[in-house]
């Protein structure tokens, strides 16, 4: 086999994966891949089986069933310490009677590294996470955000095959956690290392992410790039998990007539983009995100009139809720410009763009059109 042609051994394979507590089954037959040097994101909402599926990659829980594989071995039965990771949780774990100076060091010292490497990895890890100032601190003396940073070089020092994350920023406000969450990007690109981190905030899960890992009720619900999950998911699931203000449902009939194809809703009818072109007649469930619903203009004729009944101005766009009149009493959310003043009890001409149009089968909730 040529360089050329050669399978790329992965830098963590989680294969046929199950879990129970009792007979309470947490995960189910979940397989996921990691290449060296990528960034995977585990994201659900609460119990479904994330952190314990790292905890399960750790070592720090065994499996019912599977195996985890590491740089080509399979290390389902060791110890988490034989396993060449480093794990940041959500709760810091830093010995609080311990400076931020030894609190880096102490894991290298366990492993009796000599002296002059441990205070040369941890200048490097203090210098990288803007440590410098804080080194002789106690815990307590501390932000969150600079104890989340310790926690991280701590990790860092080590210079482990895999780091793994235990959502990580959930004690940070929100302002924090922006900050943070950028700076554990730039460190793994900057490191160049492979990472597995665990989140229930789709926003960090989306902006962190090279491979996204969508996890419901135990089992692995979709994975893929975070913006091939965001425009095409496979199931209402998805589709509802991903994306502020959550996508918007309205019932429709797929029709053809002379005209081509189109999906009857509420008396109006809506032109489909092509991939639907082999769709019987049927009912669907039509999924149209915030965005993709607008003020009609020249471009997007008006397909709807909008009842308004709250606004969020944000400053830099401005989301419209309301009903759609004639199409029920289901709510609906649109993004217009902030420079398009909206009140509640305005009407809005309301247009479509068709082309981002997500059709789904009322009864199975999967994607009509969901990639293979």
């Amino acid at each position: 086999m040529t360089p050329s042609t050669r399978r790329e051994v992965p830098c963590c394979e989680v294969r046929d994966l199950s879990k129970a507590f009792d007979q309470t089954t947490v995960l189910s037959n979940v397989s996921l891949s990691m290449k060296s040097g990528s960034f995977t994101v585990l994201v659900g909402a609460s119990g479904c089986g994330k952190s314990t599926l790292l905890r399960t990659v750790a070592g720090l829980e065994p499996p019912t069933s599977g195996s985890i594989w590491m740089g080509g071995r399979d290390v389902t039965a060791l110890s988490p310490k034989d396993r060449d990771i480093a794990m940041v949780f959500q709760s810091y774990a830093l010995y609080p009677h311990l400076s931020v100076r030894e609190n880096l060091a102490f894991g290298l010292r366990l492993r009796r590294t000599p002296e002059a490497e441990i205070v040369a990895r941890v200048s490097e890890a203090s210098a990288m996470l803007g440590l410098d100032a804080l080194l002789d601190r106690l815990p307590r003396q501390l932000s969150g955000g600079q104890r989340q940073r310790v926690a991280m070089g701590r990790a860092i020092v080590r210079r482990p095959h895999m780091f793994l994350f235990d959502e990580p920023l959930s004690n940070l406000d929100a302002a924090l956690r922006a900050e943070v969450r950028v700076e554990i990007r730039r460190l793994h690109d900057r490191m160049g290392g492979t990472t597995l981190y665990v989140t229930h905030d789709q926003v960090e899960a989306m902006t962190l992410a090279d491979t996204l890992c969508l996890l419901r009720g135990g089992a692995v619900e979709q994975m893929g790039a975070p913006l091939a999950l965001f425009d095409r998911p496979v199931s209402r699931f998805v589709a509802e998990f991903l994306g502020s203000p959550k996508i918007n449902w309205l019932d429709g009939q797929v029709k053809h007539s002379s005209s081509g194809l189109h999906i009857a809703i509420g008396g109006k009818a809506l032109k489909v983009p092509d991939r639907y072109g082999q769709l019987a007649e049927q009912p669907v469930l039509v999924g149209l995100r915030p965005h993709h619903l607008t003020t009609a203009s020249d471009d997007v004729p008006q397909f709807a009139t909008m009842n308004v009944t709250f606004c969020e101005a944000l400053g830099f766009e401005t989301y419209v809720h309301g009903t759609l009149s004639g199409m029920g009493d289901r709510t609906v959310v649109v993004r217009v410009e902030p420079s398009h003043r909206v009140t509640r009890g305005d009407t809005l001409p309301i247009g479509i763009r068709p082309e981002h149009t997500l059709l789904f089968d009322p009864r199975s909730e999967r994607a009509l059109d969901a990639p293979t």
